[in-house]
């Protein structure tokens, strides 16, 4: 157990995020196989009477209801009843109207059934034409679909969801009806090309509706933002088929700037500049064209896997990361001061973040406990078996970072002992503990928000490893490197744009400020723009991520009946 408390070291603001922050009421929702991730009350059970309970997240409840479950999904009594393909064991939800007839006994287990049912917040009754079975990823453009390029991948004009992305090329974002965003031209926009709903399909607001900002997205009641993202599994250096650039096989001494351009290239990925070399100093990088390799689909990289990060509201007024599946906070290590033989009546009165107890190492004493908890993800295993697409690379555990409040970086198992946990439990990302995690891989996020010259606007991220932020593919937050994990953040207020990063992690450190005005990203006041960030995990055991934002707004319309 560690006997003393660390802080968070985390930049003070909460990151700032763009798309999606909202759920649109459309007549009918749309689900993929495995895809529901909305919280229920028996996935919360897997975390309730664990250290976690009650840390920051929502351990009950949520808006599932009519999502299709993943494997081990929902089917009432394991039938498909009133599943939409009719097939044995669709998954469907209770709650899910069906199109097609029951299907036959089936174990519940299945992982493409199709969700029609008013699911979620803000959603309206579904019938006629526009509740037609729908199946983003099929390469059908079926009703109410803005677009379906045959894929389940974002940042290619179509997402995931099967919603038109802003086209966002080193400009503004120029829109069209159905991505969500209100651009200049429409009265409302709510992620959808269907009319009847409110929002027609070319964005007007229909005769008898009233369209606004759309409530945000919920899980478990608590408010959250999906970021949507692309992973990139990679073989490390000394594997055979290995990407040099991975798993250095030595230490470094902190965070380097300068790594890649200034400005992201015509494909929107980042562009390695001749301060990236081999050595320990310049960050053990193999030239630009290795480089490149880091966020595109060709070998020795994965095939591109698809999927999420969710921030949740950290009750500030912004939203952040965090580790535990239902946004439960990290827990940090317990920092003891012992204070008198016997019980607590020796003790001073103990302060707002102190309990005092019995020492749990030495019970004839009493001690003052304080036990602090962290936003952010300390072991952050997004790609771990048995995700699909994965490379052969070791498999290992993961350390916690000294930053997430257990000194000496700590094997997860010894952590979890610690905790009382003697079975593993769900997470953001990966169960904990594991010692089956994956290393060596890239993250690649994508999202949009509105400039507002008379807001403050922020981002801050802890790296671990690189690191860095494009606005208007214009290169704003910088933590290159592999390294532990430290703290930046980009504030976009008063006409200028300021990036702070500290780029080791001794407190005598002097964080890098850098200043510049707007029109150097090339930001126009109430325009719509892009911000990328680009993520590696390249040196095991550590792998740890944060992100946050604050004051960015896209939120897609909701419409009601007057």
């Amino acid at each position: 157990m560690a006997l003393t408390s660390h802080g968070n070291g985390f930049v003070a603001g909460s990151l700032v995020w763009l798309v999606a922050v909202a759920v649109a009421a459309t007549s009918c929702s749309e689900s993929h196989g495995g895809d529901d991730d909305d919280d229920s009350s028996g996935e919360a059970g897997m975390v309730s009477g664990t250290p976690f309970s009650g840390r920051g997240g929502k351990s009950s409840g949520g808006n599932g209801a009519g999502a299709v479950g993943t494997t081990g999904g929902n089917g009432t009594g394991g039938n498909a009843t009133g599943g939409a393909t009719g097939t044995a064991g669709d998954g469907t939800t209770t709650g899910g109207t069906g199109t097609g007839g029951s299907g036959t006994s089936g174990d519940g287990n299945g992982t493409g059934g199709t969700d029609i049912s008013n699911a979620g917040a803000g959603g309206d009754d579904c019938s006629g034409n526009d509740c037609a079975v729908r199946i983003c990823g099929n390469g059908m453009l079926e009703p109410g679909e803005p677009c379906d390029d045959g894929n389940a991948l974002p940042f290619d004009g179509c997402s995931a969801s099967c919603e038109i992305e802003p086209a966002c090329e080193g400009a503004a974002c120029t829109g069209s009806c159905g991505d969500g965003i209100i651009v200049s031209g429409e009265e409302c926009d709510d992620g959808n090309t269907a009319s009847g709903d409110g929002c027609s399909a070319d964005c007007a607001v229909e005769d008898g509706y009233t369209c606004t900002a759309a409530e945000c997205d919920r899980i478990g009641g608590t408010c959250v933002v999906r970021l949507p993202a692309i992973f990139r599994d990679f073989n490390s250096s000394g594997a055979t088929g290995g990407h040099p650039d991975f798993q250095p096989g030595f230490n470094s001494s902190g965070a380097v700037q300068g790594l890649v351009e200034s400005v992201l290239d015509a494909d929107g990925k980042p562009v390695q500049t001749a301060t990236a070399s081999t050595s320990e100093t310049t960050a053990f990088m193999h030239g630009k064209a290795a480089f490149a390799q880091w966020y595109r689909n060709d070998p020795p990289a994965s095939k591109p896997i698809s999927g999420q990060i969710v921030l949740w509201d950290d009750g500030k007024g912004g939203y952040v990361n965090r580790w535990g599946q239902n946004g439960e906070r990290w827990l940090g290590g317990q920092s003891l001061y012992y204070c008198g033989y016997g019980d607590c009546s020796l003790c001073p009165t103990p302060a707002f973040d102190q309990t005092c107890m019995l020492c749990p190492d030495l019970p004839t004493y009493s001690c003052l406990v304080t036990q602090d908890d962290f936003d952010g993800n300390p072991l952050f295993f997004p790609i771990d078996p048995p995700a699909s697409a994965l490379l052969t690379d070791v498999r290992g555990e993961g350390k916690v970072p000294d930053t997430y409040g257990w000194i000496g970086w700590q094997d997860e198992t010894l952590v979890a002992t610690t905790l009382g946990l003697s079975t593993p439990i769900p997470t953001a990302t990966a169960p904990f503990p594991s010692t089956m995690h994956n290393f060596s891989f890239t993250t690649e996020l994508k999202f949009f928000f509105r400039y507002d010259a008379a807001k403050t606007q922020i981002l801050s991220f802890t790296g671990d490893d690189d690191m860095w932020l494009f606005v208007n593919g214009h290169l704003a937050g910088d933590l290159g490197g592999w390294h532990v994990p430290l703290d930046a953040s980009v504030t976009i207020a008063g006409g200028t744009v300021t990036s702070v990063a500290k780029l080791k992690e001794t407190t005598s450190t002097t964080p890098v400020t850098k200043t510049s005005p707007v029109a150097d990203f090339g930001l126009e006041d109430g325009k719509v723009y892009q911000i990328a960030v680009f993520h590696a995990e390249r040196m095991a055991e550590g792998s740890s991520f944060k992100l946050g934002i604050s004051g960015l707004d896209v939120s897609r319309s909701t419409c009601v009946k007057d």
